[in-house]
């Protein structure tokens, strides 16, 4: 659910009335997100929970292709204006 809503928020960020702020906030928690799972990931091998940190690594590499893709909005949106 929370995937859905980054990816919508992603879209509404890059067409929205001021594009550049709306996806400056959505990578802080784009990155903020990332920190936080990256946390949950060490705790879940130190704890030898790999079901949890292959979840983890699941989740991250979502996050990862979501922060790439803010940044190709906002080179996209460097290069119009």
């Amino acid at each position: 659910m929370q995937q859905m809503e980054l990816r919508e928020s992603l879209v509404e960020a890059a067409s929205g009335q001021d594009p550049f702020d709306a996806l400056d906030k959505l990578a802080v928690e784009a990155k903020g997100l990332e920190a936080a799972e990256y946390s949950q990931f060490n705790a879940a091998l130190v704890a030898q929970e790999l079901d949890s940190a292959e979840i983890s690594i699941r989740k991250l590499q979502f996050i990862n292709k979501l922060i790439r893709e803010i940044e190709a909005a906002e080179d996209r949106l460097d290069e119009e204006y």
